[in-house]
């Protein structure tokens, strides 16, 4: 029963998800009676601030794949009002503007951001996100979230669909500081200090798996009741990894440095952070390498806080700290 339906779902929505774009649409009126879609987007730890995300994808499903109110993975942007505040209006399939079955009727709900666009609707089982490899810039454009609702509907007081996302990446904070010890730099002549690791070091993480595959359809299929992670991640062979250079907060030290990668297994003995260090007096960075002890896995949703030290022959790590990763309180956030 469902591979006939996946496969009677397909051929449905074949005409309406090939002919999305990216092109804004015009939403026409709905036709009377319609409950329209309406949505607010939330930040996952703060819910007094709404999300800034600029665009998002948006599932919803009813018992039957080809319910005519069922839709997969349109697009919606957020348009903000002239005061600056968040409006989100769906911009794809704009002929065929999102509505409610009914106020009672429940919906499975899905989105994720940012939107992926599909030319085959095969493709729902297999978006391919990928991070950006250099970071130095800022962490917007490389973070991935979703939100998973199993029942809703709007109610008798046709309540808005507040989303909340989860990160689906994983997020490495890094601190550096020297080793006790006398760890000699050539061309400085001394020892290295805290202070020069806040002002002239820059660093990279890797090499990496950079890419992910997002299962849309296979959370459908599988009838998921929690918030599971539907994705896998590339494979890091050496075609396809790469360093991931880091990005240091304008507020602190280069010191430390920040970087959004996928959920993977960094094996042992296999490079993971490298720390640049600028002699000025040579002109010449000297690199310090932390090779993994032991496998080291990331898991998604996490936020992983790493203490490195210098030691007199390269990278030590001194500490670990991971906890749930919750979206920062500050003026821009992680995904554009």
């Amino acid at each position: 029963m469902i591979r006939l339906g996946i496969t009677v779902f397909f051929m449905g929505v074949l005409a309406c998800v090939c002919a999305c774009t990216d092109d804004p649409g015009t939403i026409t009126s709905k036709s009377e009676g319609e409950i329209p879609v309406e949505i607010s987007v939330m930040q996952s730890s703060r819910a007094v601030s709404d999300y800034t995300a600029s665009d998002l994808s948006l599932t919803i499903l009813y018992q039957s794949f080809v319910d005519s109110y069922t839709r997969t993975n349109v697009k919606w942007c957020n348009l903000p009002r002239p005061d600056g505040t968040p409006l989100w209006a769906q911009c794809s399939e704009g002929t065929r503007p999102m509505a409610w079955k009914s106020a009672t009727d429940n919906a499975r709900v899905l989105a994720y951001a940012p939107y992926l666009s599909i030319t085959k609707p095969k493709d729902l089982a297999n978006l391919y996100f990928e991070v950006k490899k250099h970071q130095e810039a800022g962490l917007d454009s490389s973070d991935f979230v979703s939100y998973y609702n199993p029942g809703f509907a709007p109610g008798p007081s046709l309540k808005k669909l507040n989303i909340v996302f989860n990160h689906q990446l994983c997020k490495l904070s890094i601190d550096f500081k020297p080793a006790p010890g006398n760890l000699v730099i050539d061309g400085f002549g001394t020892a290295l200090t805290q202070g020069m690791l806040d002002t002239l070091s820059t660093c990279k993480v890797g090499p990496v798996c950079y890419a992910i595959r997002y299962h849309l359809t296979d959370y459908i299929t599988k009838n998921a009741t929690t918030d599971i992670h539907p994705l896998t991640t590339v494979s890091g062979t050496a075609a396809d990894s790469a360093f991931v250079y880091t990005y240091a907060p304008d507020t602190l030290k280069r010191s430390h440095q920040e970087c959004i990668i996928p959920p993977q297994t960094i094996r042992k003995d296999s490079s993971f952070v490298q720390l640049l260090v600028f002699d000025p007096v040579a002109c010449k960075h000297h690199i310090f390498v932390y090779r993994a002890e032991k496998n080291f896995t990331l898991e998604p949703g996490k936020h992983y806080h790493l203490t490195i030290e210098l030691g007199g022959t390269g990278l030590e790590l001194s500490s670990v700290k991971v906890v749930g990763w919750l979206f920062e309180d500050k003026g821009t956030y992680d995904i554009n």
